[in-house]
């Protein structure tokens, strides 16, 4: 189901900013007042006359779900109803919270070079990221050996593996289904190499038809569970702020004996140095 654009920015400030110290509150109030730093009275209080209860449900279910897999979250409901809500204090998965916290101080340009940096951590043999004025719908690209190493060059050298990536930042955007579609359709396009005449393909990027490609979906929010489904369930790879956390400390780029928003920062800063841009 399609929602406003009010709807999503107020389910990804829960699942990404809601302070994690905030005292109770009864729960439509709040969002009202974080709609109204947005929106004008009209469309904030038709917003929640229509779409309140969708709301509540999703941010229950998300609720629940993360609480249940103990699972990356910031507020937590007084009761069943979700009525009321507050901060879910400062102990509960700690180190993914602040993770999502320094991974919001990079700028929107800073998390499009980390998604090729996650894309070399993921496999690939070289990665680009894609100039900011691009208008493919692609933010960084690598290539991966599609077989073995011990396969004959001959044989080894006629196919590779494509690796594309587009990242949304929380500061810029907030995802819903409707951005994994709009994934797949810049796919499509590079594939059949429609651009457009202000950006031509990058002569660094080479999409066969029929070769293998991956689609990894980046973003520093936490998304609902049913728009990962969706990705899981298309075959694209979807990456939130705690599966990056998750990729980015076992490649040893983010280091666990400093887990603080300042050190966290620096270290993705320093990840994306040496990236090279797409030609």
């Amino acid at each position: 189901m399609s929602f406003p654009e009010a709807v999503h920015e107020t389910i990804a400030h829960f699942l990404t900013v809601f302070p994690h110290d905030a005292p109770v509150s009864k729960t439509e109030d709040y969002v009202r007042k974080n709609m109204s730093k947005r929106y004008t009275q009209e469309v904030v209080d038709d917003t929640i006359r229509k779409h309140l209860k969708q709301i509540l449900s999703i941010l229950i279910d998300e609720h629940d779900r993360r609480l249940r897999h103990r699972d990356l979250l910031r507020y937590r409901f007084i009761d069943a109803e979700g009525d009321r809500v507050r901060g879910i204090g400062s102990t509960w998965t700690r180190r993914y919270r602040i993770f999502q916290d320094a991974i919001n101080e990079l700028t929107d340009d800073e998390f499009e070079s980390l998604s090729a940096t996650l894309l070399a951590v993921l496999g690939c043999d070289t990665v680009w990221k894609t100039p900011a004025s691009h208008d493919q719908g692609l933010d960084a690209f690598g290539y991966a050996q599609a077989f073995p190493s011990k396969t004959p060059h001959e044989v080894r050298s006629q196919c590779r593996i494509v690796y594309l990536a587009q990242a949304k930042h929380f500061s810029k955007h907030k995802v819903g289904s409707r951005d994994l579609r709009e994934f797949v359709g810049s796919v499509e396009l590079a594939v059949h190499k429609i651009f457009s005449t202000v950006d031509q393909k990058y002569a660094d990027l080479e999409i066969k038809p029929f070769g293998p490609c991956i689609m990894v979906f980046t973003t520093s929010e936490e998304i609902p569970f049913t728009v990962k489904t969706i990705g899981h369930n298309a075959g694209i790879v979807v990456l939130s702020a705690q599966d990056i956390a998750l990729t980015l400390s076992k490649a040893r780029i983010i280091q666990r004996n400093r887990w603080t928003k300042r050190f966290l920062s620096r270290d993705m800063r320093r990840a994306i140095g040496g990236i090279q841009s797409a030609q």
